[in-house]
């Protein structure tokens, strides 16, 4: 987080307005990464959930070997160790599809913020309130800052 704050720091002390462009996007970004963080911990913490069934479900067959062995309930055993991990596969594809739907969502994002800080720039030096170098210096703060997006 010190990267990302540093670098707005950095575009307020090059112009105010490239820093309040950013700002105006900032919301948005951080909605993002709330809700990619928010679904990502649902669907991890499912994940562990089923993950955590399956191990114990094994260690208790491992520990009963010899009685399972004796039952001959081996098939059955089986069965009941591996039934959960349908939910297994459910909990993890819901964990993909929230890493790809953030995805998504910063891949159009993030550049749209940067567009606007350079466009808010671009302006800026076509009006002689800030240079050549101030602009590049702007860019590369706001991508610096757009990262923590990434």
């Amino acid at each position: 987080v010190l990267l990302p704050v540093g670098a707005v720091i950095g575009l307020f002390l090059i112009d105010p307005w490239t820093a309040a462009a950013f700002l105006l996007g900032a919301p948005l970004l951080i909605a993002l990464l709330h809700t990619f963080t928010r679904r990502t911990a649902d669907a991890g913490a499912d994940y562990q959930r089923a993950q955590s069934v399956i191990a114990h479900r094994l260690t208790e067959a491992l520990d009963g070997a010899e009685t399972i062995r004796a039952a001959r309930t081996g098939a059955r055993e089986y069965r009941r160790v591996l039934e959960p991990l349908g939910a297994l596969a459910v909990h993890g594809r819901r964990t993909w599809t929230v890493y790809g739907r953030a995805a998504g969502q910063s891949a159009l994002l993030l550049p749209l913020l940067m567009l606007l800080v350079l466009a808010v720039g671009g302006l800026r030096l076509h009006a002689g309130a800030i240079g050549v170098g101030d602009l590049v210096a702007a860019s590369r703060y706001a991508g610096l800052a757009v990262g923590i997006g990434a």
